[in-house]
């Protein structure tokens, strides 16, 4: 994946800034500071640096997210999986947001018991592509907890 990854961000190094919300973008219309928010996004991801987006409550980081992982679906064709780890409490915001603004993107939430938060049912589940999986830190803590802990025995 690396490769892919490398291979899709050299092939738009050269990106312009987007001037006009994208038509794969469904739902409503971004506002100017969204649309900048998400050129902030590209850019950052093109030139391989992390990005925190942080404001007011109610500007729209959340779509401003989904639609940079829209924007690595749809446009630069990187497949995925794309993770989200978010609070319990918003995750149904989340959901809808996906749904609303980039309903092509799969998106399963990985939460429950041990088997439904087998990410790889997950995303196999969903033909392995342009899956967004929307969790908890809580829940990923959990799964890499017991997925890395090993048993040791002392000699007798």
């Amino acid at each position: 994946m690396p490769g892919r990854v490398d291979h899709a961000r050299a092939a738009y190094r050269h990106q312009q800034a987007l001037r006009e919300q994208p038509e794969w973008l469904k739902f409503g219309k971004l506002r100017d500071y969204q649309l900048d928010g998400l050129n902030w996004l590209v850019l950052s991801w093109l030139r391989n640096h992390n990005a925190i987006l942080a404001d007011e409550m109610g500007l729209g980081k959340t779509i401003q997210c989904v639609t940079m992982l829209g924007f690595l679906a749809e446009q630069v064709k990187v497949p995925g999986p794309f993770l989200v780890v978010v609070p319990l409490s918003v995750i149904p915001n989340w959901m809808r947001e996906f749904t609303r603004w980039c309903p092509q993107v799969n998106t399963v939430v990985y939460v429950g018991d041990a088997t439904s938060r087998d990410v790889r049912v997950l995303v196999g589940g969903c033909g392995g592509a342009d899956v967004g999986v929307v969790a908890t830190y809580q829940h990923l803590n959990m799964y890499t907890t017991t997925s890395t802990s090993t048993t040791t025995t002392t000699p007798q």
